[in-house]
């Protein structure tokens, strides 16, 4: 007879109960399946601003600091929406109000310029390990108001994703070396540089939690995929620029070997037959997603299957969290896997 078995958990930062179904004839079993308990290990985002004034003849540089962000609520709201954090951190805006920056804000208080130039300088981007507990990946984009844009005493600035209006990714008042309130005067004279550097810190520290598959306890262990490494889906190619990009998909694959926190599975993997994402509930900062592996698929030569690698995002295909199931869980031809996992994310609160 054939049966589904949907097994989990999701390898995701912050995983919805997952079902398990044994196979047993269906019709003997009120309830076939296994719940595994929501694992809170959000995405965390964080930002920080930076300025230096420049005499714009001579080159010199004026005045200088960098203080860190404040990302709006409408922000991460919009990353459940579909819109790419380096979409979110298209445009940024300066002005001149004076009111602490606060979570509702969706627009500065008093808005008098806003461009999207670089001024000729490259974007960077790079990854931090000297804490391996809480690393990050980081990405530094530059914008530069000219000499006859945004002449003023400037007191505030944010990011935005449109030249006009748009959703407010974060805002801040200008400060100084001390952390508080400053101005910055500039004058027909004078350049802006700016740069925002914004943050994405994976869920390294593994979550290991025990189901019962067929009688057998499977211990199932789940954490980000390749954290450290420089070339990881956390990167500009994946998390750091794609995140809000939504499309959940995932392989399974036949090792259950965890690999390193610098390298990925290798061996014999499988793609999901059919992936699915569940619209955004506003305010919730999750999305939910469901993968299936039909019986003609993900079948392997020893019959076992023992790990699952997820990505999230439709522009490009990747997978920033592993999960591994031991002992490995057994697939045959007359099973469908069904895998059912929730992406979290919020600011990091470092």
């Amino acid at each position: 007879m054939s049966h589904d078995t949907p097994f989990v958990p999701s390898p995701s930062s912050g995983s919805r109960p997952g079902r398990l179904w044994v196979p047993e004839a269906p019709h003997l079993i009120t309830n076939p399946h296994a719940e595994v308990g929501i694992q809170n290990q959000p995405v965390a985002f964080k930002g920080r601003f930076g300025y230096e004034k420049i005499h714009a003849r001579t080159g010199i540089v004026t005045a200088r600091g960098e203080f860190d962000n404040l990302i709006t609520d409408v922000g991460l709201n919009a990353l459940g929406g579909s819109t790419a954090v380096l979409t979110m951190v298209g445009y940024m805006a300066v002005g001149t109000g004076s009111n602490p920056p606060a979570v509702t804000d969706i627009q500065l208080q008093n808005e008098i310029g806003r461009t999207n130039s670089s001024g000729g300088f490259s974007a960077a981007s790079g990854y931090d390990t000297t804490d391996p507990a809480r690393p990050f990946h980081w990405y530094r984009k530059v914008f530069l108001f000219t000499e006859t844009q945004a002449n003023g005493n400037l007191t505030e600035l944010g990011a935005f994703n449109a030249s006009g209006g748009g959703t407010l990714w974060n805002r801040q008042l200008f400060r100084d070396a001390n952390g508080n309130p400053t101005v910055i005067t500039k004058t027909a004279d004078e350049q802006l540089k700016l740069f925002y550097e914004w943050r994405v810190y994976p869920p390294v520290d593994p979550v290991t939690q025990v189901i019962n598959v067929n009688g057998v306890d499977v211990t199932v262990t789940n954490r980000a995929n390749a954290p450290h490494a420089s070339n990881s889906d956390w990167g500009s190619g994946g998390v750091l620029t794609y995140f809000g990009d939504w499309g959940i998909n995932g392989r399974i694959w036949e090792s259950n070997t965890m690999p390193s926190l610098t390298a990925t599975p290798s061996g014999n993997s499988y793609a999901s037959s059919t992936a699915t994402t569940a619209a955004y509930v506003n305010n919730s900062l999750y999305r939910d997603g469901e993968m299936r592996w039909d019986p003609s698929a993900a079948n392997s030569p020893s019959g076992q299957l023992g790990a699952l690698t997820m990505g999230f995002y439709a522009t490009y295909y990747g997978t920033p969290f592993i999960s591994t199931f031991a002992p490995r869980l057994t697939k045959t031809a007359n099973d469908r896997v069904i895998i059912q996992t929730r992406v979290s994310w919020a600011r990091a609160a470092v």
